[in-house]
C-alpha cells in the first residue's frame, strides 16, 4: 500500500496465509528434506511460525528480530535461533512477502544464495458465482490426499 500503512487507510492488513509451500533447487543436498509444505502456528516476534506437516514435522520456519531495525527468516529445527539453514534478512511480515532468489542456505562452510522460494500453498480452494449449484459456493480447505494405485 503507498502512502501509509493498512491502518492509516482504513484497511485491513492481508491475512497471513495457512499454508505456505517450500522449495527449490538447493544447492545443499540434505536441504531437499526441508521443501514441503508448512502449516501456520501461534506467532512469535509480530511474525507467523510455520511448522512442517507429516516428514518434516520437526522443521519450523519463522522470524527473529535482531534490533529494531533488522530481523531475519530462518528455516531450521528450533524456533528463536537467529542461525538455520536457510536465512533471509527480511522485515517482511511473511515469509511469502520474501523478495523471490534473496534467501541464503547454509553449505557446509558459510551462507550462499538459494534458489529456495516460499510461495503460498493451495490448500484452501475458493469457490464463488456459481449461480445452478449456489450450494457448491465456499471455501474448501484440504483435508489431506488421497493415494489411488
Amino acid at each position: 500500500v503507498h502512502g501509509g500503512s493498512f491502518a492509516d487507510n482504513g484497511m485491513d492488513p492481508p491475512p497471513v496465509p495457512k499454508w505456505v509451500s517450500v522449495s527449490g533447487l538447493g544447492i545443499n543436498k540434505p536441504l531437499a528434506g526441508f521443501y514441503g509444505i508448512y502449516t501456520d502456528q501461534p506467532e512469535k516476534n509480530n511474525r507467523p511460525v510455520y511448522q512442517g506437516v507429516d516428514e518434516n514435522s520437526d522443521k519450523f520456519l519463522y522470524f527473529v528480530s535482531t534490533s529494531a531495525t533488522k530481523g531475519v527468516w530462518v528455516l531450521g529445527q528450533t524456533i528463536g535461533q537467529k542461525s538455520g539453514w536457510v536465512i533471509n534478512h527480511s522485515l517482511a511480515m511473511t515469509p511469502t512477502d520474501v523478495t523471490p532468489m534473496s534467501w541464503q542456505e547454509f553449505d557446509g562452510t558459510g551462507f550462499k544464495p538459494s534458489t529456495m522460494a516460499v510461495t503460498l500453498s493451495a490448500r484452501d480452494l475458493i469457490i464463488r458465482g456459481c449461480q445452478r449449484q449456489m450450494s457448491v459456493n465456499g471455501v474448501y480447505t484440504f483435508q489431506g490426499q488421497i493415494h489411488m494405485y
